[in-house]
């Protein structure tokens, strides 16, 4: 059985031995467990573990694509913007004003 402290050496050993890179690194972890069948309710976990630094504190946009009886509600939720088919239908072609758009 691997023990806490021996999971974060070799994590760190990971993380010093890589190269660097010019953008911001991420670990992936596997875990494989002997014996344990997930499929049943019983064996089942979750487990969240909050980031180093925290999330980010840069605004995030939220566009809505909606049509039909969705569209009021879309417009009501608060959203940055809301898109019907034939506004995303009137950007096709433009590759200036996409580039905007996802840019908000």
């Amino acid at each position: 059985m691997m023990d806490k402290q021996r999971l974060v050496e070799v994590l760190e050993q990971v993380k010093t031995t890589s190269e660097k890179r010019k953008f911001t690194q991420s670990v992936e972890f596997e875990l494989k467990l002997k014996n344990v069948d997930a499929s049943k309710p019983e064996n089942s976990f979750t487990e969240t573990h909050p980031l180093p630094k925290g999330l980010s504190t840069k605004r995030r946009s939220v566009c809505v694509f909606a049509d039909g009886a969705s569209l009021p509600r879309a417009r009501e939720s608060g959203a940055d913007a809301v898109m019907t088919r034939s506004d995303i239908e009137a950007l096709a072609g433009d590759k200036k004003a996409v580039k905007k758009l996802a840019k908000k």
